[in-house]
């Protein structure tokens, strides 16, 4: 039945209004924000409003519904906050880890920042903030009343508190240098001329580099689909846990706008991926770099001096002070952060501040202005003409490639729009033997002289110079550069900070053109057909490799392999489960298992007869080698899966799986199995056991096992209970333009709410896990009207005025 709610206006919290100067509140019924919310299977909101403030209003609204505590951690994070309500360590006594964040939140000066450029933004910008803002507080505001509105996670929490236009465009900030500055907080922390050696300033915080946002995307033109009309294909790939989660909802603004799709948490009043009447898109993430770093030289050995151009400039420095909840109560941690004209001195062993110079980062991305207004053109676009005219006019999409289908059955490749843009002579630096060149080709930084301000950029490379590609056929990107959107139509020529070109492609690339190749001699796809190279079970490299280890197996006399003086290992046992399974991770798939370890120890380069051939993309390299070396990389995959207590016939449900975490930290035993494949073993349907999570509430881990050899924890994520799930295929959607309209299936795989009290926490998951299947998107009233479950009208009073701070 139909639930019918009308709340009445209510007047934000006093305290919000505090120091206010500048906030105008406007009493005429007529100045008020309202939207509309109706709610329908697995909870997912489709907002009505008048205007985008009201919109926004309403998606605030909403969201907070579904993800209070985790939006309120976010803007807790980039105040740089996280020590004064959680003290400096995070994970374990000693790590630093919160108190370390804080520091790279506010040496970034997020916040402090955002209250200074707000007045930049577009007047659609801000009112989408202003908006959001409200939609937020008005949802406290009714919660002080009603505590059961505020999940247990963050009830009575003194970190939930009213936000601030600042505070929401900070966090866009934080997600604009997420692949960039954010990646460098030790760094920032670390970096002192004065310190004798980094042991001085190190501490027990674990470094590890974010990995890389995967994704896979497909728009099809009329040629690659059946009924000549434009579909889509969207996989994005995201953690399941913490600050980046997405969630999905519906806009509507009568005769004006009309999107369906999803938004990260804490994204304001737009979607980020979806579709129109008219378009749809999706993004994966680039491979392209988005900074740089440079070694500025000093003056005569005085390390607080830089020279560019010949002119002696000075190293600036504050004092950053936090908050610590400690056991004797708040202290201040208080420690200089060192920056320059071009950006934030950073330090580590590799890049020591010595004498002589010293290094400093700069991200195109810090600050970017762009982001509402990018993604609010593409939502309002009416043809892919009009969606690359928003590239033209804005760069606010800062890590992402998109991929664009029309009604008419166009397709559309867009590069990332968010590239620094250095001169020839830069650029020469880094593709020319020299030592820049050498550095990049090491570690994959690129790294170039301060000294000259003509190798500095200044901003990013314009549209005309992203890489595209328009076609009636296919675009694709699986997370390699843009060379090979298209195998037949190769994207070369481009700056190197886009991505390499001419370079092995990722078995899971490959896999994806298989899929669209066979999609294509089929007579093109259909939403069905588009539906099952999603969620596709295949494994490429099995396809690849699989018959060759049956024959390796077969010419084998002696089953019994010598790894050490003191192991030999019996491979018969693998040998035999290998030969009956069909190389298909479904269900109940035996020998998938080893694969999949046996995966992480193949070397595509070594273990291959064809090597990689750049003319045959899509094909090389394969042939497995018949050696001894292959040999004995199965024996370690299965010494690896005995001693970590694992039968190597165990399937595919058994070993992998999702589960939440109490809020005593401990697991809360509502395990499901979970469809997908690891990048190693080329599965499309991407995911894995590593993931990331800034938020601060409890996540549990169970015992590694270990490699025999290295005695670390083995690379695959295996633990004693199998593989827990943390990343992969969030928010998924198909798409087909047909004479009716858009036609969309889709889900949320880990479902709408972070809250474990919702009756959205896991419903979508344990569809998913029971069925692998998408559901019909409801995108015009008559669908959303049958499949309603709630409506609510919200209202608020509308803030005007500048900067509300």
């Amino acid at each position: 039945m139909k639930t019918i709610i009308r709340t009445g206006q209510m007047l934000l919290a006093v305290g919000l209004l505090a120091g206010c100067s500048s906030l105008v509140i406007n009493t005429d019924v007529k100045k008020q924000y309202k939207a509309d919310i109706t709610r329908t299977n697995f909870g997912v909101p489709h907002i009505r409003a008048q205007d985008l403030g009201s919109l926004s209003f309403g998606n605030a609204y909403a969201q907070a519904q579904d993800n209070l505590c985790l939006m309120a951690d976010n803007y807790v994070r980039v105040r740089g906050e996280t020590s004064r309500y959680w003290g400096a360590d995070k994970e374990e006594n000693g790590d630093g880890i919160n108190l370390q964040q804080d520091f790279r939140y506010r040496a970034l000066a997020l916040v402090t920042e955002a209250r200074r450029l707000f007045p930049q933004l577009s007047v659609d910008a801000q009112t989408i903030i202003k908006g959001y803002v409200a939609g937020y507080n008005q949802y406290l505001q009714q919660a002080a009343e009603q505590p059961n509105m505020i999940p247990a996670l963050c009830r009575g929490a003194e970190w939930l508190t009213p936000i601030k236009p600042e505070d929401v465009l900070a966090h866009l900030f934080s997600i604009a240098v997420f692949p960039g500055a954010a990646q460098f907080g030790e760094e920032y922390f670390l970096a002192d001329p004065h310190s004798e050696s980094e042991q001085d300033l190190a501490f027990n915080a674990p470094y590890e580099v974010t990995p890389a946002i995967g994704s896979n995307a497909w728009a099809l033109g009329d040629i690659a689909s059946k009924n000549a009309r434009g579909m889509l294909l969207a996989n994005p790939h995201f953690p399941y846990e913490g600050n980046m989660r997405f969630w999905q909802v519906h806009h509507q603004i009568d005769d004006e706008l009309n999107v369906m799709g999803a938004s990260l948490v804490g994204f304001p009043g737009v979607i980020n991926i979806g579709f129109n009447e008219h378009i749809g898109w999706s993004h994966t993430y680039s491979s392209a770099e988005h900074f740089v770093i440079y070694q500025m030289q000093t003056h005569q050995s005085d390390p607080m001096t830089y020279v560019v151009d010949g002119e002696v400039k000075q190293v600036k420095s504050r004092s950053i002070n936090i908050d610590v909840r400690t056991n004797k109560g708040i202290e201040v941690f208080s420690k200089r952060h060192f920056y320059t004209d071009v950006g934030p001195v950073i330090e580590n062993e590799e890049l020591a501040w010595s004498a002589e110079n010293f290094y400093i980062l700069k991200d195109v991305n810090l600050y970017n202005l762009d982001m509402i207004d990018h993604w609010l053109a593409l939502n309002r676009s009416s043809s892919l003409a009009e969606a690359k005219q928003a590239y033209h006019q804005y760069h606010g999409l800062a890590f992402n490639n998109t991929l664009l289908t029309s009604k008419q059955g166009q397709a559309l490749y867009i590069g990332d729009i968010a590239v620094p843009d250095l001169s020839s002579a830069a650029l020469e630096l880094l593709i020319s033997d020299t030592p820049w060149a050498h550095i990049r080709a090491e570690t994959g930084l690129s790294v170039l002289p301060g000294n000259r301000s003509d190798l500095m950029f200044n901003t990013s490379v314009p549209f005309q110079r992203v890489p595209t590609l328009e076609t009636r056929d296919f675009v694709q990107n699986s997370n390699d550069s843009h060379w090979a959107t298209h195998p037949q139509q190769l994207l070369e020529g481009y700056s190197p900070l886009f991505g390499e070109e001419t370079d092995s492609l990722t078995l899971r690339t490959r896999m994806g053109l298989k899929l669209l190749s066979e999609g294509k001699q089929q007579g093109g796809f259909t939403l069905a057909t588009l539906e099952q190279s999603l969620l596709s079970d295949r494994s490429y490299l099995a396809e690849l490799i699989l018959d060759e280890l049956k024959s390796l197996c077969s010419n084998t006399r002696n089953f019994d392999v010598v790894l050490s003086e003191e192991l030999t290992v019996n491979i018969q046992q693998a040998c035999s489960i290998l030969k009956q399974w069909d190389g298909k991770f479904n269900a109940q798939g035996k020998g998938a298992l080893i694969l999949r370890e046996l995966a992480f120890v193949i070397d595509m380069e070594e273990d291959f007869e064809v090597p990689f051939d750049p003319t045959q993309p899509a094909h090389t390299p394969r042939q497995l080698k018949q050696s001894e070396e292959v040999l004995q990389k199965l024996a370690l995959t299965v010494a690896n899966l005995q001693v970590a207590g694992w039968s190597l016939d165990a399937t595919v449900n058994e070993f992998q799986f999702i589960e939440s975490t109490t809020a005593a930290g401990e697991p809360a035993q509502d395990r499901l199995p979970w469809p997908g494949l690891f990048e190693e073993e080329g599965g499309f349907n991407m995911m894995a056991t590593w993931s990331w999570d800034e938020s601060h509430f409890p996540r549990h881990y169970y015992e590694p096992a270990m490699d025999l050899y290295s005695q670390e924890p083995m690379e695959s994520g295996l633990t004693s209970s199998g593989y827990q799930v943390r990343f992969g295929s969030s928010w998924m959607y198909i798409l087909s333009y047909t004479e009716k309209g858009p036609e969309a299936r889709g889900l949320l795989v880990y479902s709408q709410s972070s809250d474990p009290a919702s009756d959205h926490f896991s419903d979508q998951n344990k569809f998913y896990s029971h069925n692998k299947a998408l559901v019909p998107l409801p995108f015009t009233q008559e669908q959303i009207d049958q499949q309603a479950k709630s409506s609510i009208t919200v209202f608020g009073t509308r803030l005007t005025g500048d900067v509300l701070h």
